[in-house]
């Protein structure tokens, strides 16, 4: 269905209805949804999957989209208005590969920042010159260990250490030299094994299921008890000058029911 390509929005329309506050805000069953992101912030995630009406594609025929701030929502929800040179590649590259592909530019690509992505959603696109190795190897560990350059990698980073350690130890063959990260040797002669299901046992018995807050963003997100398992056994590699047992009961603090 093609969209309809407006900046007034009908309410009629929608198919879902606004909150109340929203609803508030139309005027004879309609407003002006280019004025009103201005003055209220913008909401085209529930604008494009809420309703048939493409403002985006209103705003950038009348020169008033803004593409410094709102790229990644060409890239989301209308990539048929992609443009390559006004689009914001230093802050939104990531949503390129995620939701419009076909609309790659290696030359253009933010690889020093959003190298993960590529990792993640299209390892096809891994560029190993251009790769930003030492802060995203870990996603490459992850997502598409085939695509990994001994070389490359960044052998130092103790979470690149632990992932291959948990999910394929053999690749630890293909490393050019022992790390000189006094962490990375320090995992690299522990028993992890061991660590890591004492941990899972003990977060076990205290709550099946955990909650963690996420200092970030302020949300709580659900984690397994492998989750802060994991958390456990890096504090304990890191050498904090604690017993195993009281790392796991300070842990505690951060668990919610």
């Amino acid at each position: 269905m093609e969209r309809i390509k407006t900046n007034i929005v009908k309410l009629e329309k929608l198919y879902k209805r606004p909150c109340e506050k929203w609803l508030s805000r139309f005027k004879d069953g309609k407003i002006d949804a280019h004025d009103a992101f201005i003055k209220y912030g913008q909401e085209y995630e529930w604008l494009y999957e809420n309703s048939p009406y493409d403002l985006i594609g209103w705003q950038i025929e009348n020169n008033c989209f803004d593409w410094e701030r709102f790229s990644w929502a060409v890239a989301e929800f209308c990539p048929e208005h992609f443009d390559k040179e006004k689009f914001n590649w230093k802050d939104c590259s990531m949503w390129v590969v995620e939701y419009c592909p076909e609309h790659f530019d290696p030359e253009k690509y933010n690889w020093e920042n959003h190298s993960s992505a590529i990792a993640v959603h299209r390892p096809e696109y891994l560029i190993p010159e251009k790769y930003n190795w030492k802060k995203h190897s870990w996603f490459v560990v992850e997502y598409c260990p085939d695509k990994i350059v001994p070389e490359l990698l960044n052998w130092d980073d103790v979470d690149v250490i632990l992932q291959i350690i948990k999910t394929n130890p053999e690749l630890l063959k293909l490393r050019p030299k022992k790390s000189t990260n006094s962490e990375v040797k320090q995992i690299e002669e522990s028993d992890y094994d061991n660590l890591s299901e004492r941990a899972k046992e003990e977060i076990k018995n205290y709550f099946p299921t955990v909650r963690f807050e996420n200092k970030f963003d302020w949300e709580l997100q659900l984690f397994s008890a492998d989750d802060i398992a994991d958390f456990a056994v890096k504090f304990h590699l890191k050498k904090i000058q604690e017993d195993f047992e009281v790392i796991l009961d300070k842990l505690k603090i951060y668990i919610h029911k």
